[in-house]
């Protein structure tokens, strides 16, 4: 039983630290990701819930940190929509 809770609390410790760095795609993004990431109230999962991230490398990409009941392909989604409102066109978003 020890054990299992043990591995219990260390697989959900993973899941709730889960951290991304996303950018929009396409050219001239840095404006557009710097944006996303810190402008506003940040941007809207599929929950409705809002995030800012941190602004890295002068808006070359932004990271979000503890936001583990989202997955990748949210992450992506949810940034992605931010891209091509935010930027004018459809980039859409890279997250990894």
């Amino acid at each position: 039983m020890k054990v299992f809770s043990s591995l219990s609390l260390l697989l959900f410790a993973g899941v709730a630290s889960a951290q991304y760095k996303c950018s929009c795609t396409g050219a001239n993004t840095n404006p557009v990701t710097n944006n996303c990431c810190g402008g506003g109230n940040g941007i809207t999962f599929p929950d409705g819930s809002q995030h800012r991230g941190v602004v890295l490398n002068s808006g070359e990409s932004c990271q979000y940190s503890g936001l583990g009941q989202f997955n990748k392909d949210q992450f992506t989604s949810s940034f992605g929509a931010c891209c091509d409102s935010t930027g004018g066109t459809k980039n859409g978003a890279q997250c990894s």
